[in-house]
């Protein structure tokens, strides 16, 4: 039996016109068993050609597989069929995890590619990252490791709404800060990224009663898409003490570094998030200080 349009178009690495194959051949019924599966491998393949090749992107070919492997409207007929998307499921979240903040596969990572993909010599290899930046394309910091970890211990196991919660708020952040300092919203993203993968692996520990809820595949992908908008690295802009210290999960520093004064309107998702931090360090007099006052007049 000769192989259908979008299996040759895959082998052949025309992904785009793999996926408007599919799009022909199985067109209403996407969501079905058979349609959402071979969706979930023309993705997943034409992610593993930008994630092994080298390139930025692959990411979002990994969520949207991820999306048709657990399609919201599709029960699972049987154990075996569970099987296998839960172990494809596992296989693309395992290269989500090894993408790195400037959407690059790590050096190090043990991602497998979809059991179907032929790899191709990669491509020329990208310019390196200026000395400035570390892997992760976010301005080094030695204590960068150390604050991270504190804040985590900080909030603890809170659930996983928790980790979301903090992934949003963090992406608030991040969206705040691109126009005027979008080097510290690159870092504000890279946490709201943190925290979200690990809503999204609580959310996989939790499946199958977990699959009506978001996985945090679409949320990172978004995330994900505001860091590589944020373009090249750029030195040349000043950022304040306590924008620069927060974004580094050094709060306590900068709280210090606002000396009594609030966060301007503009900044407010920042100090919603230090407010956040510090009620979960039990310093509620700050928490009320920088959370938001109504406006005049307001309910």
């Amino acid at each position: 039996m000769a192989n259908p349009d979008w299996a040759r178009l895959l082998d052949e690495w025309d992904f785009s016109s793999a996926h408007a194959a599919w799009q022909q051949e199985f067109g209403a019924s996407g969501d079905s068993l058979e349609g959402s599966w071979i969706l979930a491998e023309i993705e997943e393949r034409w992610g593993d050609s930008l994630f092994f090749g080298g390139q930025k992107g692959a990411a979002a070919h990994f969520h949207a597989a991820l999306r048709a492997l657990v399609p919201q409207s599709v029960q699972f007929t049987s154990l075996d069929e569970s099987t296998r998307r839960m172990e494809a499921h596992a296989r693309v979240m395992n290269k989500i995890y090894a993408i790195d903040g400037a959407g690059l596969a790590r050096t190090s990572h043990d991602g497998r590619p979809h059991p179907n993909t032929r790899l191709a010599p990669p491509p020329e290899p990208a310019a390196t990252l200026p000395d400035r930046a570390d892997a992760d394309g976010i301005t080094i910091r030695p204590a960068r490791k150390r604050q991270e970890k504190a804040i985590l211990q900080l909030f603890g196991d809170g659930g996983h709404w928790q980790d979301h919660d903090l992934g949003q708020m963090w992406r608030n952040a991040g969206e705040a800060l691109t126009p005027a300092f979008p080097e510290a919203a690159r870092r504000a993203y890279a946490w709201s990224l943190l925290f979200f993968d690990l809503y999204s692996k609580a959310w996989s520990a939790n499946l199958p009663a977990s699959r009506w809820d978001s996985d945090g595949s679409q949320e990172m992908a978004e995330v994900q898409e505001s860091i590589d908008a944020l373009g090249p690295l750029n030195a040349d802009v000043d950022c304040p003490v306590w924008i620069d210290s927060l974004v580094d999960g050094a709060w306590r520093k900068a709280l210090a570094a606002l000396a009594g004064e609030r966060p301007p309107l503009e900044l407010q998702p920042l100090a919603v998030l230090l407010a956040r931090i510090c009620r979960a360090a039990g310093d509620e007099e700050s928490a009320r200080f920088l959370t938001p006052k109504p406006a005049a007049g307001s309910q």
